[in-house]
């Protein structure tokens, strides 16, 4: 069975539930509708950022005209299932996208061999909103500019503008999985007690490739 995995959600002008996406799941590939206007070069700076291959797409490939057709010849039981997932239109112009860039339709061995699921963030919360991050004194404000009035201010100790980003990326959007959060503290830990992370440059590498967002740091 092949699998379509399908998600349609809510995003802010930083794009931080994409962003969330590409890391919990690194795509090999990105199809972009040559006409998209909206945060369009923001999605292009996180692509690249994450090192992930994509282009860009005439709109007549996203269009949903036969897609419940199609959908009925590729899936492995009835598209009655999936009544609720064909409501969601952005993600369903995507699913036709993805079906005609893989040329899925010219291969009959497909026919019946594939299904449809929700692809949900696990690992990251849904992005804060503006209100939100003011209402938790998550960043300064204009009307209170003092670093310390502010989570942000507290903990920014960073060197680098790369590293105040990353730090802003991860104050808006908060890891979930204990897992991930215990292997964070684990490599914060062995940098901070100093043993190790002197004696050489390739263990200091290490220790900051177990964190994924560095890699695209810039």
């Amino acid at each position: 069975i092949r699998e379509f995995a399908t998600v349609e959600f809510t995003d802010n002008e930083e794009l931080s539930a994409v962003d969330a996406l590409l890391i919990e799941h690194t795509p090999k590939e990105c199809i972009i509708e040559s006409d998209m206007s909206l945060n369009k070069d923001t999605l292009t700076q996180l692509l690249s950022r994450r090192s992930i291959p994509f282009s860009f797409q005439s709109k007549t490939m996203f269009v949903t005209t036969s897609l419940e057709q199609d959908l009925k010849r590729l899936l492995a039981i009835s598209i009655q299932q999936y009544l609720s997932d064909l409501e969601n239109a952005v993600a369903m112009r995507s699913l036709a996208g993805l079906v005609r860039h893989c040329s899925v339709l010219e291969n009959d061995s497909m026919n019946g061999k594939c299904s449809l699921t929700r692809l949900e963030l696990h690992e990251y919360m849904k992005p804060l909103d503006n209100n939100a991050s003011r209402a938790l004194n998550l960043f300064p404000s204009m009307l209170d500019p003092n670093s310390d009035s502010s989570l942000f201010g507290v903990l920014n100790k960073c060197k680098t503008a790369a590293g105040s980003r990353l730090l802003q990326h991860w104050i808006k959007q908060p890891l979930m999985s204990t897992s991930l959060i215990n292997n964070r503290l684990d490599c914060v830990e062995s940098l901070s007690a100093g043993s190790h992370s002197n004696e050489s440059f390739r263990y200091l590498r290490y220790i900051l490739q177990q964190f994924p967002e560095f890699l695209g740091c810039s």
